[in-house]
């Protein structure tokens, strides 16, 4: 028999006395021991903490694994326990931890209650990235076509004859276009004309029609080019020959527009290509040239022949400006080149050179006109659009205004989505007719900033 025994005669208040004993000796902190058989407590056993286990309970605790041995972390967190293996406190066995329910090993902990809290927001991250590694300037390409007929040796201003003159707006050491230009263009020459043989039929030519002198496009090329058209001179008359000037020469405008376009249709550019033809006099042809001097059909034909070749050029992608040399050359015709070599442009005028000086200017304008306002950038990644107002974009020592129409502005290629710098107003008319440079950079972007 164990020491819980049941006093059925006890009367009720003296029982009442005895479970309030029984509740005063329990280890502290565990429950009371539950009710016997019957519903009568039982004989409260001694606490093992002040008998056996004296001066072992009482440690701060929060597991039972911070106990000592046989004791286990009662629920108010001190170590302490409710029997013995040998103290008789329990019906049934008392575990390694001191407790009577039989549990061996660690008491269960609960699981945690996790609290789904949103991600914290990151700092930016401060690290620089190279928007702008550069950009590209669009190349034009340029042939320039110089009547070389014999009628370019006539006087045209501070004693010189034509052909001298435009050799010189074009190929002087010190002023000449071609050198200012030689690094934003590429030009290229050819000096065209034909020659008939004394006595021999009209529709042979010697060496050829049309007969012409080149020097290949290139980049920075002045020097060729001065130096070829220096040694290239009109072919004068020989004796025997009727004329009242002292050159000879056709003028196979049509044949000789068509050769050049062959030439550049040829060369590799991914920048606009144009012709400057520089007549002044209206065209012969290779198939009968004696014959349009003075023949009005033959003269019509010439004429049309060489708006198709002008129109053929367009075709092909080239366009074509039309400059007069003097005032002999016909005006209406003059036009209709023009108007051809821009596709059918009707407000597109021929340039008129009456004197030097505007002669020089018709060709500044023409070369200026193929020089690009549109810088395509070389970018690591697109701009933002946000970011795209920091950019500065300068003009020689001049800072332009983002979105000015006399500033800048960027757009987008739909299709290739390459971005560019686009020049407006009197800041692009500036950039055609002068030798500044333009720079271009956009400030240093945080990856934090760049929408994803």
């Amino acid at each position: 028999m164990t020491l819980r025994r049941w006093f059925t005669s006890l009367t009720a208040i003296p029982a009442l006395l005895v479970v309030g004993a029984c509740a005063q000796s329990a280890s502290i902190g565990d429950p009371p021991e539950p009710l016997g058989a019957g519903g009568n407590p039982p004989l409260a056993p001694a606490d093992p903490c002040t008998t056996e286990l004296a001066g072992m309970c009482g440690q701060a605790c929060t597991l039972d694994a911070e106990c000592a041995g046989g004791l286990h972390c009662r629920t108010n967190k001190t170590c302490g326990a409710t029997c013995t293996p040998t103290g008789n406190e329990c019906d049934g066995p008392c575990s390694a931890q001191g407790r009577c329910d039989g549990t061996v090993g660690p008491s269960p902990e609960p699981e945690p209650i996790v609290i789904d809290e949103p991600e914290p927001i990151k700092p930016p991250v401060d690290e620089c990235i190279k928007v702008v590694s550069g950009f590209q300037k669009m190349i034009p390409t340029v042939l320039v076509l110089v009547d070389r007929s014999g009628s370019m040796d006539k006087p045209f201003e501070a004693g010189l004859d034509r052909w001298t003159t435009v050799r010189r707006i074009l190929t002087d050491p010190t002023s000449g276009l071609l050198k200012s230009l030689q690094d934003d263009v590429q030009f290229g020459l050819a000096l065209y004309t034909s020659v008939n043989p004394v006595g021999g039929p009209s529709t042979v030519f010697e060496s050829g029609c049309p007969l012409m002198v080149e020097e290949p496009i290139a980049l920075n090329n002045f020097d060729a080019i001065a130096t070829k058209y220096g040694a290239t001179e009109l072919i004068p008359k020989r004796p025997g020959e009727q004329g009242n000037f002292t050159h000879v020469g056709g003028t196979p405008t049509s044949e000789s527009v068509l050769k050049v376009t062959e030439t550049l249709k040829a060369f590799a550019s991914t920048g606009p290509k144009a012709i400057i033809l520089a007549t002044d006099g209206d065209p012969d042809n290779c198939m009968d040239a004696a014959a349009n001097d003075g023949n009005p059909a033959g003269e019509a034909m010439s004429k049309q022949m060489s708006v198709d070749a002008v129109k053929a050029a367009f075709t092909a992608g080239i366009k074509t400006y039309v400059i007069g040399v003097g005032d002999e050359a016909s005006q209406a015709h003059l036009k209709d080149l023009a108007v051809s070599g821009q596709g059918g442009d009707a407000t597109a005028q021929p340039y008129s050179g009456m004197t030097a000086s505007q002669l020089e200017a018709a060709f500044k304008e023409v070369i200026g006109a193929e020089r690009s306002c549109t810088f395509p950038l070389m970018v690591d990644i697109p701009i933002p659009a946000f970011h795209i107002k920091t950019g500065n974009v300068q003009l020689g020592a001049q800072t332009l205004t983002y979105e000015d129409p006399n500033g800048w502005t960027l757009t987008q290629d739909a299709v290739t989505k390459m971005q560019s710098v686009v020049l407006q107003g009197s800041a692009c008319e500036a950039a055609k007719s002068s030798n500044d440079d333009v720079n271009i950079s956009f400030p240093c972007v945080l990856k934090s900033l760049i929408p994803l």
